[in-house]
């Protein structure tokens, strides 16, 4: 046997100062004990560096600092068997030394603070010699650091230093993730950054949307309905509005707030102005009837006290575990005239539950009734809140001014049962449950004549009795001037100026963008909108994204499996159904693939563009008037020639189609050969039948794609 010559592999681009080892391959002969590698400027071909080593493993390692960055070099492999026989030079490979690249992701804020549901990160790439970027990818990944979405791959032919940009959308609140670019160089040489931590939190008020997906079997799309969702409430039992400026919820009655909102109990403020009408549950927070948190107003005997006092007292409930009490501040004894205030705050395991009497009005006169022949003694005057009122006689019936809402009778007039009475109350009891954290979906107020009512996600507000305006962090406030409406729809149409459609394939990380829409008024929040340009037989997720000034907001989701029923060819003004007889005659795969011949090789060379990858096929059927009856008795010729103009002129019209039927096919192209008319032989021509030739333009779920077809306003 003989040394058979080594092939020396291909070596990417290495920073020099650091040691970099390098391969080669020998196929049969004796065997390889020893190796010498020679190095050569490239450009002047000198010899800058020889080594040989003794090993049988077929690599060889170029020290640190060795070569030079910014040198172009190249190498060959010679190898050496037991008996000292030198190989044949190795083919030889040429390699750059350049300074190690380097990526960052430049605009995460400092605080690591993401405020939107979106977010559009800057890449920089930099090579201090000017290496080309061949590509990169950023992933992103939740607080457990498993993968949520990858972003396309982004590339660039310009010179570094130069900045890329992507978008990753549908980040949620309170929610922390990590960001990492990968990516390669034009030599080949890979990179990474640096893992990037952040956190999305963001504060601002929304409007709510429900989604309606549909299939619309016979016309070959999703219906996809958008509504205004406002925080309206419902009752159970009797209510009855005073004055437009409060409600007065009867005992055994309620009103329930159940959509258009949603916070976590562990984040809130919630505040109520009432009156109360019975003691017990006034109101509840839950998701459930089991995880919830209600609030009771009370009549105990605080310890060391002697005399009942008016308080509140909330119960956190995970699942059947009473996880947290708390008692607010004590009062003295109210009655239905009383007008209170309770300030409930919850963050996280921290609560603190107040209660207030707010101010009466001032009286100014009191009149007292002439025909009580109750003794009263001889008071020559009468002291209330600072003022002076003069007696107009001893008698013993007063009659307050119409605008005060003086308590008169200080004791109660309030139903009340022993088993409310429990003396000696005792310290709050508490037992701490981190995992005792829900989404809220459901506010309920009972047994009170109520005249406001407001929650909030800011926890940091301070404790005041003022009736509040509506800010950015309000989740429901509730006037009841004769409704129960607790949102406010204008001041957050105020705020949008723009709403997204987005669909992705269910399981699936990336969104695609199908519609955009810029209100002009409120009424144009509730919308529907047709999606031809899908397969049949996939599930998808659509989502309503409304935005600020190009910032995502809250994604409203839902899912469909789409379901079509025909053949469909569709664009971005009309679709028309293939009912009969459809045949696809012809579905090629088209790639640019040449074929060179050298001399004295056995195979020849395949020289392959690889971003021509098309599909293109024919499509026949046989054109028939479908309407109602028709279809069973015959065929009208009139209406059968109308449709055979209608396709002619369709297909004709230069604009990129999508194919879709029952099967899940779907292509998306411009039609390259015109349609061209055949009739049944003995028909009289009353059965056309349509054939052409559509060639692909683009895939549905590639947002690019899109815009440059024209079915999207966005690029990506």
């Amino acid at each position: 046997m003989a040394l058979i010559t080594p092939i020396a592999q291909v070596v990417s681009a290495f920073d020099a100062t650091v040691a970099q080892t390098i391969t080669f391959v020998v196929e049969g002969g004796n065997q390889v004990v020893k190796n010498k590698i020679t190095i050569r400027n490239n450009t002047s071909n000198a010899v800058v560096w020889e080594d040989t080593v003794e090993s049988y493993q077929l690599q060889h390692t170029i020290p640190a600092n060795t070569l030079t960055n910014g040198v172009n070099y190249n190498y060959y492999i010679n190898t050496y068997d037991a008996q000292g026989n030198v190989s044949n030079n190795s083919n030889v490979i040429s390699f750059w030394c350049l300074d190690a690249p380097s990526v960052a992701i430049t605009n995460i804020p400092a605080s690591g603070i993401i405020e939107y549901s979106n977010f559009n990160f800057i890449v920089q790439y930099v090579q201090s010699q000017g290496e080309l970027l061949n590509e990169i990818r950023l992933y992103l990944y939740d607080s457990n650091h498993i993968l949520l979405q990858s972003s396309e791959v982004l590339t660039s032919s310009y010179v570094p230093p130069l900045n890329l940009a992507y978008t990753f959308s549908n980040f949620e609140n309170n929610k922390q993730y990590y960001l990492k670019v990968v990516g390669s160089t034009i030599n080949n040489t890979e990179f990474e950054s640096e893992e990037y931590h952040f956190k999305c939190q963001y504060e601002y008020n929304d409007v709510f949307f429900n989604i309606g997906l549909e299939n619309d079997c016979n016309h070959g799309c999703v219906n996809i309905t958008s509504n205004l969702i406002v925080i309206d409430g419902s009752t159970d039992g009797d209510i009855s509005y005073i004055d437009n400026s409060s409600v007065n919820i009867d005992n055994g009655s309620a009103v329930i707030w159940d959509k258009g909102f949603g916070f976590q109990n562990n984040k809130f403020v919630a505040r109520e102005w009432f009156q109360p009408i019975l003691f017990g549950k006034i109101a509840q927070f839950e998701l459930n009837a089991s995880n919830r948190i209600e609030l009771y107003f009370l009549r105990n005997i605080p310890k060391d006290e002697k005399t009942p006092k008016d308080y509140i007292e909330m119960r956190a409930y995970y699942g059947t575990t009473l996880y947290a009490l708390r008692r607010s501040n004590f009062i003295d004894i109210c009655n239905n005239n009383s007008h209170l205030f309770y300030f409930l705050k919850v963050n996280d395991n921290n609560f603190d539950i107040r209660l207030a009497k707010i101010e009466t009005a001032n009286i100014s006169s009191i009149k007292w009734n002439e025909q009580s022949d109750a003794k009263w003694g001889s008071p020559i005057a009468i002291a209330w809140n600072g003022d002076t009122a003069d007696v107009i006689a001893s008698y013993n019936l007063i009659e307050w001014n119409g605008t005060s809402n003086v308590e008169y009778n200080k004791i109660t007039d309030m139903y009340m049962n022993d088993d409310l009475i429990d003396p000696e109350i005792e310290d709050d009891e508490f037992s701490g449950d981190d995992s005792a954290m829900f989404t809220i979906g459901k506010v309920i107020l009972y047994n009170s004549i109520v005249e406001h009512f407001n929650v909030v996600k800011n926890t940091d507000i301070a404790y005041d009795t003022e009736v509040p305006q509506w800010t950015n962090s309000t989740v429901m406030n509730a006037s009841f001037n004769g409704n129960l409406n607790a949102g406010n729809s204008d001041y957050s149409f105020s705020e949008i100026n723009e709403i997204k459609i987005k669909r992705r394939i269910d399981g699936e990380s990336n969104w695609i963008t199908i519609y955009t829409l810029k209100p002009s008024n409120i009424q144009q929040l509730s919308f529907g909108v047709k999606d031809y340009f899908i397969p049949s037989g996939k599930t998808f997720e659509y989502a309503i994204v409304p935005c600020t000034n190009g910032n995502e907001r809250t994604y409203f989701l839902s899912k469909i499996k789409s379901d079509f029923n025909g053949v469909f060819v569709s664009d971005m003004d009309r679709s028309l159904k293939l009912y009969s007889g459809v045949v696809y005659s012809d579905d090629d795969m088209n790639q640019q693939i040449g074929l060179l011949y050298p001399y004295n090789q056995r195979y020849p060379t395949i020289i392959k563009n690889p971003t021509i990858n098309y599909r293109s096929f024919t499509i026949q059927a046989t054109i028939f008037d479908m309407d109602n009856e028709t279809y069973r008795i015959g065929f009208d010729p009139e209406k059968v020639t109308q449709l055979k103009e209608l396709w002619k002129e369709f297909l004709t019209d230069g604009k990129v189609k999508t194919v879709t039927d029952w099967n899940g096919e779907i292509i998306m192209g411009i039609v390259t050969i015109p349609p061209q008319f055949s009739y049944k032989s003995g028909a009289g021509m009353r059965y056309p039948t349509i054939q052409f030739t559509i060639t692909e333009q683009g895939k549905y779920n590639n947002q690019s794609d899109l815009y440059r077809n024209g079915y999207v306003s966005e690029s990506a």
